[in-house]
C-alpha cells in the first residue's frame, strides 16, 4: 500500500485564513470596548460586592452574555490573560449552570480558532 502525501495549505488558503482571524479579532476588541460594554468590563471588575456584580450584568441582559463569554474565548487564545477571574465572575453573575455554559462556550471557540489557525 502506498500512502499519498499530506497536502500542505496553499498559500492563498493561509493568507485567507489570518485575514479572517484578524477581522474577527478587530471586530471583537470592537464589540468588547464600544458603547456599553466597556462599562460591562468596568462594573464586573471594580464591583465591590457580589450582588454589585450580578445586578451590573444582568441589567445589561444578553450584552453580558456575550461579553463574558468574548472573554473567556480571548482567555484561550492569549494565553497571558489570566481566566479566574472571568469564570468567577460568571459564575457569581449568572449561577453556577449559566455561568459553566457561558465559559465552555468561550472555551470552545478560542479553541475553535487556535485549530483553524
Amino acid at each position: 500500500m502506498s500512502e499519498k502525501p499530506v497536502k500542505s495549505k496553499s498559500k492563498k488558503t493561509k493568507i485567507y485564513t489570518a485575514i479572517a482571524f484578524v477581522v474577527l479579532f478587530v471586530g471583537l476588541m470592537f464589540f468588547l470596548f464600544s458603547g456599553g460594554n466597556i462599562s460591562i468590563l468596568k462594573e464586573a471588575f471594580t464591583a465591590q460586592d457580589s450582588a454589585d456584580v450580578r445586578a451590573s450584568l444582568e441589567k445589561f441582559g444578553w450584552k453580558g452574555y456575550v461579553t463574558l463569554g468574548s472573554l473567556s474565548m480571548l482567555q484561550v487564545v492569549f494565553t497571558f490573560l489570566p481566566a479566574e477571574p472571568v469564570q468567577v465572575i460568571s459564575g457569581i453573575s449568572f449561577g453556577f449552570w449559566k455561568g459553566s455554559l457561558i465559559c465552555f462556550v468561550g472555551v470552545i471557540a478560542g479553541n475553535t480558532i487556535i485549530y483553524i489557525l
